[in-house]
């Protein structure tokens, strides 16, 4: 039987232990789309980032960069994770025009995420971002595999890379 996708609206995020089900973002354009996993203690984190920074939010806590990679990491070191042990998966922040005001806020998105990951010393391992597409991002937390899907095209995965 197949996994039951759990969907991440704008603004939304996910921790936990692997339970069977696939984290997935759907039609990332400007949004740019976190995982957070140790894979030693098997904890994984997702957030679906709206803009680089704001208030942290209990009703949304991925909205922002700054406050929604601060709540996942806090969320995973609660549950037992070590920092040095982080690894990030990210996809999405793609440059979208029509946008008044807002063409290049994917592209900041994306610069927001590597800045506060860097910062931490959390080495991004797979990264699938930019370009003027949307794209899908899913996380399967029981397998540690993130994969990542184009408008009209296949799934591919992105994390763990090789075969």
């Amino acid at each position: 039987m197949p996994s039951p996708v759990v969907p991440l609206h704008l603004g939304m995020a996910r921790v936990g232990k692997p339970e069977g089900s696939l984290w997935t973002i759907f039609g990332l354009g400007s949004c740019v789309g976190v995982i957070l996993f140790d894979p030693e203690t098997r904890l994984s984190a997702m957030a679906h980032i709206v803009l680089p920074q704001g208030p942290f939010s209990p009703e949304m806590p991925g909205r922002y960069a700054d406050s929604g990679l601060t709540f996942l990491v806090r969320s995973l070191l609660d549950l037992g994770a070590k920092t040095s042990s982080l690894r990030a998966v990210m996809a999405g922040g793609a440059q979208l025009s029509g946008l008044e005001g807002l063409s290049d806020i994917g592209p900041r998105n994306a610069e927001a995420v590597r800045r506060f990951l860097t910062a931490l010393g959390i080495p991004i391992v797979a990264e699938d971002t930019g370009g003027g597409a949307a794209r899908t991002l899913r996380w399967d937390p029981k397998k540690g595999e993130a994969y990542v899907r184009r408008p009209g095209g296949t799934e591919e995965r992105l994390w763990p890379k090789g075969d």
